[in-house]
């Protein structure tokens, strides 16, 4: 099984990284069989770093589809398990089948549930999954991401949106703002990153409002 994935050490920064191990699983060829792989890799991965000596405290998984695999090495390792969950699946009421079934398995296994926002958390309760929840908010690193020391000597207003092109984000919602504002702000430009269904009616929308 061992062709079917590769490790990769790294450190998350220059002095003040922690060591880490990146996992490249292969898709499989036969249907159903990638999501075990995945989860094979990732054991794989953690016996690995026990060799090295590594201990761990707690598990942290990022959304419910890694959260399967982590709650197998938690449990494996007799740690707690902590998911943060920001997938939009849950307000798109989405979730069905298998995707359902990881879901469950996963904020049955966790400790606590982090969701980024209390409307995301409610989506959650709504589809019967009942946890420990604490809202921890979508965040960033301000040693990257600050404004300039001199303001910019142009006046438009940069805007930039990145993200799927799907009803929920909000897209349009955003884009009728800004026609309305032309008459107070007119000097401003929105760049669109991203694909999905919404491409077309956005395309209309911006058409139709003359923008």
């Amino acid at each position: 099984l061992r062709h079917l994935w590769q490790f990769e050490a790294f450190h998350s920064g220059a002095d003040e990284g922690f060591p880490g191990m990146r996992v490249r699983s292969r898709q499989g060829a036969i249907p159903w069989t990638t999501f075990p792989i995945h989860i094979l890799s990732a054991l794989a991965a953690v016996r690995k770093l026990l060799r090295k000596g590594d201990k761990f405290d707690l598990v942290h998984a990022h959304t419910y589809r890694a959260g399967v695999p982590a709650a197998l090495i938690a449990k494996w390792l007799r740690v707690p398990l902590i998911i943060t969950e920001h997938s939009s699946i849950f307000p798109r009421h989405k979730l069905r089948g298998f995707e359902y079934t990881k879901a469950a398995f996963a904020f049955r296994s966790a400790q606590c549930v982090l969701p980024v926002s209390q409307y995301l958390q409610r989506a959650i309760e709504q589809v019967g999954f009942k946890s420990r929840f604490h809202i921890i908010g979508n965040t960033f690193d301000p040693h990257i991401f600050y404004p300039p020391a001199q303001p910019p000597k142009h006046t438009t207003l940069e805007i930039v949106f990145v993200n799927n092109l799907i009803p929920i984000k909000g897209l349009a919602l955003a884009i009728q703002a800004l026609a309305n504002l032309r008459d107070h702000l007119p000097d401003w430009r929105l760049q669109i990153i991203g694909s999905g269904p919404e491409r077309a009616p956005m395309e209309e929308l911006v058409n139709s409002l003359g923008l």
